[in-house]
């Protein structure tokens, strides 16, 4: 939203949260009791402030999706790899975010999530990628040379100081080296040490 705005590149590089977490004994939110309570409340007044309604967290989490969510990230790699542009980068990560956290009719009556090879098929074709492409991308995913990228991205973030997600390294004429960001509630101290202006998070529809 803000990069027409602020005139900056983006540039996008798929991580691999558990071995983040993991390499710097980073625990995950859910798995703290006292955060845990405050998840689920926590989590819809962000998709409140931030304009995006988004779906109960699902019953085979931890079980299911998160261990599955790699697949997302080396699939991201392999979209890279393939040299497809930033634009239907954007439109595979927009397809895989409302798959997984927007589309009521991907839950079962339990609230479960399957993320497997038909899901990830679907959200590339709702993302506009051909059955071939979206063939040999799946296919490429699982090479040595695709997860080596992952794992490159993984331990350069954690190099950088990463300990979660999401985390931006920011250039800019203001600092003296690349500032180490965690947290989407970051946006405005941004803008503010970079002399942007922030207009808040719904910037399109203001």
């Amino acid at each position: 939203k803000y990069q027409s705005l602020w005139g900056f590149d983006l540039v996008l590089k798929p991580v691999f949260l558990a071995g983040i977490m993991q390499e710097t004994k980073n625990i995950p939110p859910g798995m703290l009791p006292q955060r845990a309570r405050l998840l689920d409340r926590d989590l819809n007044r962000s998709a409140e402030h931030f304009g995006q309604p988004i779906l109960r967290m699902p019953t085979n989490f931890f079980t299911h999706a998160v261990p599955a969510s790699i697949k997302f990230q080396r699939l991201l790699c392999a979209s890279q790899h393939a040299n497809l542009d930033r634009e239907q980068i954007e439109e595979i990560i927009d397809s895989l975010t409302n798959g997984i956290h927007l589309d009521k009719s991907l839950r079962d009556d339990k609230n479960s999530l399957i993320l497997d090879g038909d899901f990830i098929s679907q959200r590339l074709e709702k993302a506009g990628i051909n059955k071939q492409l979206s063939a040999s991308l799946q296919t490429d995913s699982q090479s040595l040379d695709v997860k080596e990228l992952l794992k490159s991205n993984t331990n350069e973030a954690i190099r950088a100081g990463a300990y979660g997600v999401p985390t931006m390294l920011i250039t800019a004429k203001q600092f003296k080296k690349p500032e180490l960001f965690f947290g989407s509630d970051r946006f405005e101290q941004i803008a503010f040490l970079t002399g942007n202006k922030w207009l808040g998070p719904n910037v399109a529809i203001l």
